[in-house]
């Protein structure tokens, strides 16, 4: 066989070769930042701020969101698979928190338009009841509380339903406080959700004027200061979308 035959023969061999280790070099290393890419979420770990104000049905105890409101969102974060590092807060210290950065998600806040600043809101997971206690036996949901003082927990998403009430917030540090503003007529009600008010102090309520006001959507909210929210609404959605209760 002709001498330039054979050595063309051997040189595209060559090259098919080199073209075929390229090729496999090429696609392994797509595929392992496929899989990177795939199971960041998964892999990093987040900072966890849960809301220490929910009483006993929603508390952190024991590696676990606990109570019955507790659980479903303890349900979501197990669907949604991420790894993440736990640490109770009350409202105020939170917001702050998510604000800043230093948490990356809220669990178990009201979805607020002010909260939209500094955070993403997650699909809404439950609703929550609100409930109006006053020793006013007239007043009901109807009634125009215009400019009246009303009682409710500092920082939390009952001062923003107070003041679309056009009323007067009087923000105390405890339902407990608010409740006793309340009973004793030194404001005109207090708002508590339904989570708080059915584990209160009967004694507490004895003769109290007590109707729903209002239902808010309670979920997660993702901090505008972490990296990669997109991915990580995802998974949370998904967690969300599989352990709901209407």
């Amino acid at each position: 066989m002709d001498v330039h035959l054979l050595k063309s023969l051997q040189i595209l061999r060559n090259n098919y070769s080199f073209m075929k280790a390229l090729t496999i070099t090429f696609l392994t290393i797509y595929l392992v930042l496929i899989t990177l890419f795939s199971f960041s979420v998964y892999s990093q770990q987040y900072k966890l701020g849960v809301n220490s104000s929910g009483g006993p049905d929603f508390f952190y105890k024991n590696e676990k969101i606990q109570g019955s409101i507790g659980e479903i969102f303890q349900c979501a974060l197990d669907v949604s698979q991420i790894q993440y590092k736990p640490s109770t807060l009350p409202v105020a210290r939170l917001l702050l928190q998510l604000q800043s950065g230093e948490i990356d998600i809220a669990v178990g806040l009201a979805k607020t338009e002010n909260r939209s600043d500094i955070a993403t809101y997650a699909n809404p997971l439950l609703n929550i009841a609100y409930f109006f206690i006053s020793a006013n036996p007239t007043l009901n949901k109807d009634s125009d509380l215009s400019n009246k003082q009303i009682a409710g927990l500092r920082h939390s998403n009952i001062i923003n339903m107070i003041e679309n009430l056009n009323a007067v917030p009087h923000e105390v540090d405890t339902y407990v406080q608010a409740v006793k503003m309340a009973t004793q007529s030194r404001v005109e009600g207090a708002i508590l959700p339904i989570t708080v008010l059915e584990n209160m102090d009967k004694e507490l309520l004895k003769g109290a004027n007590i109707f729903q006001i209002d239902k808010k959507e309670i979920s997660f909210y993702i901090s505008n200061k972490t990296t990669e929210i997109d991915k990580l609404l995802v998974k949370i959605n998904q967690g969300i979308h599989q352990c709901k209760k209407d």
